[in-house]
């Protein structure tokens, strides 16, 4: 494994802007947003790299939800991510988790999703739990899905994921905070967090704000933070015409990493596609 390269949802508008979100909370991203996934897009993403040629490029790997069952099973990974503290956590639990030659079977860089560039091109490049929609600009899609067709070779597919907009959440009101949950993290700490969705603020673009409560085990109050994205939300149709705008034929499209019709209750849509 390659060393990386270096009141719940208040917000005054005089505050400086905040952190990136994802190094805010790489410590516990696990028992936060990956405890969140149900984990269907696992065995889906294993499933598909048994069907390419190695190594797999993966695209905001993250602290590895997806990437250390890909090695688990035999891929070869290089992951990306914009976020160092996050890769930081992957190669701990790496170490932790995986034998000596899985470890080897690992290379991680720190680089933004629209910029990098290897020297090498992949038959499967991979982008889950939704990280193109934090790509919220046309311009920065559309360098996306440059670099993806300059790293796959001749016969490669592009396989990511996206959430669809969930009518019960859409219905509330604007700025309404949601408790999403309060759990205990693995060392006793009680971890609680809201969220704020501010809609529309731009065309097909949605900020959620999230306050996160720390409490030690006696319920006393040890710290906080809050985060900040913004997100560009797709419908199925407008996903796939955004696959087709930036110079790409779809494969197939499964709700829900299943194929099938996509129902009112498809709460993610999964979209194969290669160069058109």
């Amino acid at each position: 494994m390659k060393e990386t390269r270096p009141g719940p949802c208040q917000r005054k508008t005089s505050q400086p802007p905040l952190p990136y979100s994802y190094d805010q909370i790489a410590d516990i991203y696990d028992e936060d947003m990956g405890r969140n996934n149900p984990g269907l897009d696992i065995a889906f993403y294993v499933q598909s790299s048994r069907r390419c040629r190695l190594p797999i490029l993966e695209l905001g790997c993250g602290t590895g939800r997806i990437t250390l069952p890909l090695l688990e099973s035999g891929a070869q990974v290089i992951g990306i991510d914009r976020s160092l503290p996050m890769l930081r956590v992957l190669q701990r639990k790496a170490r932790q988790l995986l034998s000596d030659k899985e470890q080897r079977r690992l290379d991680l860089s720190q680089a933004e999703m629209t910029r990098f560039a290897l020297q090498r091109a992949f038959s499967l490049i991979l982008c889950s739990f939704s990280s193109i929609t934090y790509l919220i600009e046309p311009g920065s899609r559309a360098r996306f899905f440059e670099r993806i067709r300059k790293h796959l070779d001749g016969d490669g597919e592009f396989i990511f994921d996206l959430f669809v907009p969930d009518p019960s959440i859409d219905a509330l009101p604007d700025g309404h905070t949601i408790h999403d949950y309060s759990r205990t993290l693995p060392d006793g700490t009680r971890l609680e967090r809201f969220r704020r969705l501010r809609k529309a603020i731009l065309p097909g673009i949605n900020e959620i704000e999230r306050y996160y409560r720390f409490l030690d085990a006696s319920g006393n109050f040890v710290r906080a933070m809050t985060t900040r994205d913004r997100i560009r939300c797709y419908e199925p149709d407008e996903a796939v015409r955004m696959v087709r705008k930036n110079g790409f034929e779809v494969l197939e499209v499964l709700p829900d990493f299943q194929p099938g019709e996509i129902q009112r209750e498809t709460r993610t849509l999964c979209i194969r596609c290669r160069p058109s």
